[in-house]
């Protein structure tokens, strides 16, 4: 190749060279922009996902229930798969909160929680409720939460989505009354209903029912339950739940003992049947030892803790002569809770009482109570004419006006045994002499030792006879060894709620005379027999019978001068002639 050649060659590749170099620049020129001032530099941020605002709901969410259900969170379940096929006519797919054990799935995409599942959104949902409120919330695209405070809120919570939401309505079989529509439900949608409760202060004790916790052992957790319901219900306030190792202190209602050391009352016996409640140091103690005992506890504690008519303000007090005792019956009795008493010494170791109760139905029941002391006072029978004799009738205040005349200091006294023909139907001792013999009825005496009895028609023949300075037939022991005895359940003269008359004795030797008016709506309904040995029970005495009651109930107490008054109102209008009486005299 010679000299010429390369030259052209070279001049040929010099001439590419500026061509490609021209190039660049203009393509340098095209791209580059003017930086911005500091003024318009903006940081460097990520691109965002369109936030999703509304979703349609299809067989992608899982309707999910707690996997402990109850029946009401089933049928809530069904409902709305019901309910949701209709209006977007496709079935969805139903599951539990179960998660295996180790997996760190099971846990759904899309989800419709139903009741207090484990679900995050439903445990904060459920904060927010006490148990008759209920919701329905569209937390995010993914969960939507129908949930109540109860099983039958959560119930409601889903007739009301259905209702509101989607326009879908059933009636009582189950079959759509309306079929809903398939619409579109925005992000943060929700409804919260509360529940107005009447009772928005309760006190208890010294303290606000809020303050309390309900303190138990593990053999009676099981009846915790019952008064943690009772008080949502009443008030919307749910008490927690320890056992005694767990109290950590502060105010307690302690049940089936006194506190956490698992103490009792110091009393040589507890039947089986009986329960005390009181307040003790700040706290409420319900104690008894029994399971019989504890059934009977608990019912009582709640009837206390039930005003009689529904107000904003409740206060109940376990104090002083507030306190309670009593024995568990398990039928016939109406429920019948202390209101209030007038009393007043008749003389020193006898006092009067006029109490007030009422019933389930806030019905009012008045009895009227005298009790005498160990030694304070002496029982005697009273006749017509204070004579040793039967076969006469008078009522009870002109039977005591003639042991009166007769130089006794009475104090008091009840009309006595049943009678037919001028003559009782039981046992009748008068200052020592058999008037009528003992039949199978019971009957209640004083011996010549002065110790009260309650036994059965065939004991006298075999022990008392000759025993006894006094004895006055009767109907039925109420009462025996402190347990609830012959209260003729599903008798027409046990059940009926008639006036009564009645005695009983406590451990110590106090004797308890009671009449309870009947048939008169708006003064006094009456008592079962059962409500009977409940009344004793709660006036502390562990053996009672019942006398003759209807018209001839009548209670008769002495002034300071003397004078008799009758104080309860007997259903005929005055006091019935009677055969026989107990009287209340001064040694």
């Amino acid at each position: 190749m010679n000299a010429i050649t390369w030259k052209l060659i070279s001049f040929l590749l010099a001439l590419c060279m500026l061509v490609s170099l021209a190039g660049c620049n203009e393509s340098s020129e095209e791209q580059v922009e003017p930086a911005p001032s500091n003024d318009e530099q903006t940081p460097n941020e990520p691109e965002q996902p369109e936030e999703v605002s509304s979703i349609t709901l299809n067989d992608s969410y899982v309707l999910v229930r707690p996997d402990l259900q109850t029946q009401e969170e089933v049928d809530a379940m069904l409902l709305l798969g019901r309910g949701l096929e209709s209006a977007y006519g496709t079935r969805f797919p139903v599951g539990t909160d179960y998660i295996p054990r180790g997996e760190e799935g099971g846990i759904n995409e899309f989800e419709i929680l139903i009741g207090e599942t484990n679900r995050e959104a439903s445990q904060l949902a459920m904060g927010e409720l006490s148990m008759r409120d209920w919701m329905y919330r569209v937390v995010s695209p993914n969960v939507v939460v129908i949930c109540g405070g109860s099983p039958e809120a959560t119930f409601r919570a889903t007739v009301a989505f259905l209702s509101d939401v989607l326009g879908y309505t059933e009636d009582e079989s189950g079959a759509a009354t309306s079929a809903g529509n398939a619409v579109e439900l925005e992000v943060g949608l929700e409804y919260i209903y509360r529940y107005e409760y009447e009772v928005k202060t309760f006190l208890l004790g010294e303290h606000n029912l809020s303050e309390y916790t309900l303190v138990t052992t593990n053999a009676y957790k099981r009846y915790t339950e019952q008064i943690v319901t009772h008080f949502v219900n009443l008030t919307g306030v749910e008490l927690p739940v320890v056992m005694t190792n767990q109290y950590e202190g502060g105010p307690a209602i302690f049940l089936g003992c006194l506190g956490a050391d698992g103490s009792h009352l110091d009393l040589e016996v507890y039947g089986r049947y009986r329960y005390y409640m009181m307040e003790k140091d700040g706290n409420i103690a319900i104690d008894f030892i029994h399971q019989n005992a504890a059934v009977g506890a608990v019912e009582r504690f709640l009837q206390e803790c039930t005003p009689a008519e529904m107000k904003t303000e409740v206060s109940v007090s376990f104090a002083g002569d507030r306190s309670i005792t009593g024995v568990y019956v398990a039928e016939g009795t109406n429920s019948l809770v202390f209101d209030r008493t007038e009393a007043e010494q008749v003389a020193p170791g006898v006092t009067y009482e006029d109490r007030l109760y009422h019933d389930a139905n806030g019905n009012p029941v008045h009895a009227y109570v005298l009790t005498i002391a160990p030694g304070a006072a002496t029982l005697e029978t009273c006749t017509p004419g204070d004579l040793v004799s039967s076969g006469e009738y008078a009522t009870v205040p002109d039977q005591l006006a003639a042991a009166q005349g007769n130089g006794k200091v009475v104090l008091g006294g009840v009309n006595a045994d049943f009678f037919a023909n001028g003559l009782p139907l039981g046992l009748f001792v008068k200052d020592g002499t058999e008037l009528h013999g003992a039949s199978e009825r019971p009957w209640v005496g004083v011996t010549k030792d002065g110790e009260l009895v309650i036994a059965t028609g065939m004991t006298y023949n075999r022990k008392y006879v000759d025993e006894l300075t006094m004895a006055v037939g009767g109907s039925n022991i109420i009462l025996e060894q402190d347990e609830p005895s012959d209260v003729a359940v599903f008798s027409e003269f046990g059940d009926t709620r008639h006036p009564r008359t009645a005695i009983g004795i406590k451990p110590d030797g106090t004797v308890v005379l009671m009449v309870v008016d009947g048939r008169q709506p708006s003064h006094s309904n009456g008592a079962s027999l059962a409500d009977l040995a409940e009344l004793f029970a709660s006036l502390g005495c562990c053996k009672a019978i019942n006398l003759d009651g209807g018209g001839s109930s009548t209670m008769v107490v002495a002034g300071a001068d003397g004078a008799l008054e009758v104080k309860n109102n007997p259903s005929d209008g005055s006091p019935r002639s009677v055969v026989n009486g107990i009287m209340v005299v001064l040694p």
